[in-house]
C-alpha cells in the first residue's frame, strides 16, 4: 500500500510525504506493516533568507556595533564585558540592546564604565531591575544567581512573550517548535495515517495479538521571514493488535532543528488506543476513535531555552 500526502504551507512551500507499507508473508509474529518512508520536498521561490539569530547592539562613547551570533550566552558575556568586538567600549559606559530570536530589543542593559553596575529591563515584559557588584565578573553572577532562583518567574514570562513574537521559537509559536512536533506527531500517527486495523479486514486469519513497528523519518528546509534553517527526525511507530478493531500504537519521535546554526532538540512520545468504529473491507468510509496522550520535552544551549510539556 502506498500513497502520497502534499501538504501547502506559507512558509514551508510545499511538503510531500510518501508513505508505504509492506506485507510479509509467513513469517512470525505474521506480517510487519507500518515501515513508513518519509520523503520531504521544499519547493522554494527564491533564495532563502538569511540572518543573525541573536544580535546585541552596543551604543556609547560616539561608537555603535552590532554584533550576532547563534549562542545567547557567549554573545551577552563578550558584550558585558567589553571583548572580542565589543572592546572598543572598555573604560566607558554602555548601552546594549538584544535582539532575540528576531524579537528587537526584547533585553537592554545599561552597563557602567568600571562594569559594577547595570540596569536590566525587558521591555516586552515591563520588567526592570538595577544590579550592583564589586567586580565585572560578580556583577554577572548576581544577573545569573537572579534568574535561577528569584527571578524565575520574570523568566518565564519573557520566553512566554517570545513564544508570541518569534517565529523561530523552541517550545512554542510555531510550526517547528514543541507544540507543533508534538501537534504533528500525533495528527500524523492518529488521522492522517490508516487506521491500525484497516488491512486487518482484508486477512482471512485472527490478527489479535499481533506486533508490528514502523518508521517515517522526514526532513526539509525552513524559510521563516528573515531566518532559514532545516529540520530532521525519526519516527518510531510500535503497534499492538488487541484484536481486529482495538489497537495500541507507542510513537518516539526524536527531532533536531537548526535556524541560523543554533540547534534546538526535541523528543516527542505519545501513546494511543486506536478503536475503529466504522470499516470493513469494501466500505469507502471508516471511523477510527483514538484516545491519546503526549509529552514532549525540547531545549537549547544557544537559545538557553528549553521545556517539557505533558
Amino acid at each position: 500500500m502506498t500513497r502520497l500526502n502534499m501538504i501547502a504551507t506559507k512558509n514551508l512551500r510545499v511538503h510531500a510525504t510518501i508513505q508505504t507499507a509492506w506485507l510479509l508473508p509467513n513469517g512470525a509474529p505474521g506480517w510487519i506493516t507500518g515501515l513508513v518512508i518519509g520523503l520531504v520536498l521544499v519547493l522554494t521561490k527564491g533564495p532563502l533568507a538569511a540572518a543573525d539569530l541573536m544580535r546585541i547592539t552596543a551604543t556609547g562613547d560616539g561608537q555603535i556595533v552590532t554584533v550576532g551570533a547563534s549562542s545567547l550566552l557567549d554573545l551577552l558575556e563578550a558584550a558585558i564585558e567589553a571583548r572580542d568586538q565589543f572592546a572598543g567600549f572598555r573604560g566607558f559606559d554602555r548601552h546594549l540592546s538584544l535582539s532575540y530570536a528576531g524579537v528587537r530589543d526584547a533585553v537592554t542593559v545599561d552597563v557602567t564604565a568600571d562594569e559594577t553596575e547595570a540596569v536590566l529591563r525587558i521591555p516586552i515584559t515591563g520588567f526592570q531591575r538595577t544590579f550592583t557588584g564589586a567586580s565585572s565578573s560578580d556583577l554577572q553572577d548576581q544577573i545569573e544567581d537572579f534568574f535561577k532562583k528569584e527571578g524565575y518567574t520574570e523568566l518565564k514570562r519573557f520566553y512566554k512573550r517570545i513564544h508570541q513574537l518569534s517565529l523561530v521559537a523552541v517550545s512554542d509559536g510555531n510550526p517547528n517548535s514543541g507544540t507543533g512536533l508534538a501537534a504533528r506527531q500525533a495528527y500524523d500517527r492518529f488521522a492522517r495515517s490508516p487506521g491500525l486495523t484497516r488491512e486487518e479486514w482484508d486477512s482471512p486469519k485472527d490478527l489479535r495479538g499481533v506486533f508490528s513497528f514502523g518508521f517515517m523519518p522526514q526532513a526539509g528546509l525552513i524559510d521563516a521571514g528573515d531566518f532559514s534553517g532545516y529540520y530532521v527526525q525519526l519516527g518510531l511507530d510500535l503497534r499492538f493488535a488487541f484484536s481486529q478493531r482495538v489497537g495500541l500504537v507507542l510513537g518516539l519521535t526524536p527531532a533536531m532543528v537548526s535556524i541560523e546554526e543554533a540547534e534546538a532538540f526535541y523528543f516527542d512520545a505519545n501513546l494511543g488506543l486506536p478503536v475503529k468504529v466504522l470499516g470493513r473491507a469494501g466500505q469507502p468510509l471508516s471511523w477510527t476513535l483514538t484516545p491519546f496522550g503526549n509529552a514532549t520535552a525540547s531545549g537549547s544551549a544557544d537559545y538557553v531555552a528549553g521545556g517539557l510539556m505533558v
